[in-house]
């Protein structure tokens, strides 16, 4: 490793405010472009912008026309938010030579964020086309349709993706995702079953067909496939846990439900299953349990929607055993739900929530209103 390369390495692992007198040596000192590069890219993976910036800057002084120092400028401008700047270094970065494909998605992704749309579409199926494209000119692609809602397009680009990688489900998973988008379910069962002879023992291929059928509201039939496959299969991952959730969930076995979420929120911490342990708990009225698991999660307070969840099925509790106390926790919730509002817009779930709670304490010109908002953002957007 060169020398000032790991000067600037050292100080980046133990700062001393040595930084930018280092970089100011390496710029006045170091000769070997590939050297200056390199220090440039390490600043940047290390978050130092401005300082990648100012080497990069001094390169292109130098070597304005280095089509990989102007392909790195272009990734320190979109890190700085200098979008245009991005754009005019990746278009010269092409035209000099950079790494083609690399600036030409870097590009898609500026013209995008431009609003450039249709000119990202056309970089991008450009660099599909070339004979030494890989799979990321396609998957943009692909990701730019499905964001459009141009299903049929991006199951072309899918079938793209599983010609080039056919031992691979990452294509065909791509395909399906667009069936489920447009809530076509018994076509993506159809077209899963068309496709199980060479991925049917593939977990993700199981946890889609499981996911499927539920979809479709067959849960007995989900659970059926789904016990068939999960001993030959990981169950201890997030994904199959969470399918086991879903199932018991879906089944309305309360004891199973219970036994998955546990399981879920103690290996993974995850506050939407202590959400569903706690109202499990509050179905068979053991409000003490519920609130073991509501308590740590509006004490961590992370603004979550487990958390607000968690407030009003807190003062729900307390009203079972003292409605005195449910009163205060319902006007400590609202004023909560109000706030976050009022710092995010109309947000039906909080909204819904804060509704309830006008409601519990006898506001109901305030629980109106709530609903109104409610009503309005769900027809608005057709939520």
């Amino acid at each position: 490793m060169q020398e000032t390369v790991r000067r600037i390495e050292e100080e980046l692992k133990n700062p001393s405010g040595n930084l930018d007198s280092v970089i100011s040596d390496a710029i006045s000192s170091v000769k070997d472009i590939q050297e200056l590069l390199q220090i440039a890219e390490l600043l940047s993976r290390n978050k130092r912008y401005p300082e990648a910036k100012r080497v990069l800057v001094q390169i292109l002084d130098a070597h304005p026309e280095d089509g990989q120092a102007l392909y790195l400028l272009g990734n320190v401008s979109v890190a700085l938010n200098e979008i245009e700047k991005a754009k005019e270094c990746y278009t010269k970065s092409l035209s000099l030579g950079g790494p083609a494909e690399k600036a030409t998605a870097a590009l898609a992704l500026v013209e995008k964020a431009l609003g450039n749309k249709r000119k990202a579409e056309q970089l991008l199926k450009e660099a599909g086309e070339s004979e030494k494209a890989s799979l990321l000119p396609q998957m943009m692609l692909y990701s730019l349709y499905m964001e459009q809602s141009r299903y049929g397009e991006a199951r072309k680009t899918a079938e793209g993706i599983c010609s080039n990688l056919p031992q691979s489900y990452l294509g065909f998973h791509s395909y399906l995702l667009t069936f489920f988008e447009e809530h076509k379910y018994e076509e993506a069962k159809q077209y899963l079953e068309s496709i199980r002879e060479p991925f049917g023992n593939v977990q993700e291929y199981v946890l889609d067909y499981v996911s499927t059928l539920l979809l479709m509201k067959k849960p007995a039939e989900a659970d059926v496939y789904w016990q068939s496959k999960v001993d030959s299969l990981e169950i201890d991952s997030l994904e199959f846990m969470r399918i086991e959730t879903q199932i018991a969930s879906d089944l309305q076995d309360k004891d199973r439900a219970l036994k998955a979420n546990k399981k879920l929120y103690e290996t993974y911490a995850i506050e939407d299953a202590a959400i569903s342990i706690a109202t499990l708990y509050i179905v068979d009225r053991a409000f003490d349990k519920a609130l073991e698991y509501l308590k740590p999660i509006i004490y961590k307070k992370r603004f979550t929607k487990a958390y607000y969840s968690a407030l009003f099925l807190k003062a729900f509790c307390e009203e079972q055993v003292t409605s005195e106390a449910a009163e205060a926790s319902y006007k400590e919730a609202i004023q909560i739900y109000e706030e976050a509002v009022k710092k995010n817009a109309v947000n039906t779930y909080v909204m819904s929530f804060a509704a309830e709670c006008y409601r519990k304490i006898g506001d109901v010109e305030n629980a109106l209103r709530c609903e109104s908002l409610v009503a309005d953002f769900r027809r608005q957007y057709s939520v």
